[in-house]
C-alpha cells in the first residue's frame, strides 16, 4: 500500500511539471542561462570605465544597477531584465527592448518603447561577455570583465 500511494504521489508530481505550458517552463530557464550575469562588472566606453551590478530577484527579475565608479556605492541608474508571459525584456529607465534572439551564447534585443538601438550579450567565459549595440548603422562594441561576484 505504501508503494502504490508513492508510485501516486510521484505520478501526481511529474504530472504538475509538464501540465506547465512550454512559457512557464521557458521562463525559468531563460533566467537560468542568464545567471552567469549575476556580480558587479566593469567595461569601458573609449578610456571612461562603466560599471553595472546584476542580482537574480526571483525567478522573473534581474535587477541591474549602473553606478558612478568602481566603489559600487552610487547607482546612477536602474534597469530591469524580467520575464512577461515567456517573454524577456529589459528596461532602462523608460526605455523598454524585447528579446528576440537567443541563441547559443547570444542574447539580443530590440527596441519596443523610447528607444532606437538594439543590442547583443555574447557570454565569453564565467568572468567576461561583450556587448553590441546598434543603432543608426553605427555599432559599439564592449567587453565586460567581472569585478566581483
Amino acid at each position: 500500500m505504501k508503494k502504490l500511494f508513492l508510485i501516486l504521489v510521484l505520478l501526481s508530481t511529474v504530472g504538475v511539471v509538464y501540465a506547465q505550458s512550454p512559457s512557464e517552463r521557458t521562463k525559468v530557464s531563460l533566467l537560468q542561462e542568464l545567471s552567469w550575469m549575476e556580480g558587479a562588472w566593469k567595461g569601458m566606453a573609449g578610456s571612461s570605465p562603466f560599471f553595472e551590478r546584476y542580482e537574480l530577484v526571483n525567478d522573473t527579475l534581474i535587477r541591474i544597477d549602473y553606478y558612478a565608479d568602481s566603489t559600487l556605492r552610487e547607482i546612477e541608474a536602474s534597469g530591469n531584465l524580467f520575464l512577461e508571459e515567456g517573454t524577456l525584456f529589459h528596461t532602462y529607465g523608460q526605455s523598454k527592448w524585447k528579446m528576440t534572439q537567443n541563441e547559443g551564447r547570444t542574447w539580443c534585443f530590440e527596441p519596443v518603447v523610447n528607444a532606437s538601438n538594439s543590442f547583443c550579450w555574447t557570454f565569453i567565459d564565467k568572468d567576461s561577455w561583450s556587448a553590441r549595440l546598434m543603432s543608426s548603422g553605427k555599432t559599439s562594441d564592449y567587453l565586460m570583465k567581472r569585478i566581483s561576484p
